[in-house]
């Protein structure tokens, strides 16, 4: 199956790093999911302090 991903990064506030992760993961990512969107993955980024990540998955661009 070919899916087109979008990759989103976000450069945060120094210290917001804990309250992004948590608006994410408790209304952000639930909302993206019930409105049918495929969330592959998310988190804070392992290689820069202040960076979150969000990958999405379309089944096509006209989805997107």
């Amino acid at each position: 199956m070919n899916r087109l991903l979008e990759i989103r990064t976000y450069r945060l506030k120094p210290g917001m790093i804990a309250d992004f992760h948590a608006a994410m993961h408790g209304r952000a990512v639930p909302m993206l999911r019930s409105a049918g969107m495929h969330v592959v993955a998310y988190g804070r980024s392992d290689h820069e302090e202040e960076t979150y990540f969000l990958i999405r998955a379309y089944d096509s661009r006209e989805a997107l």
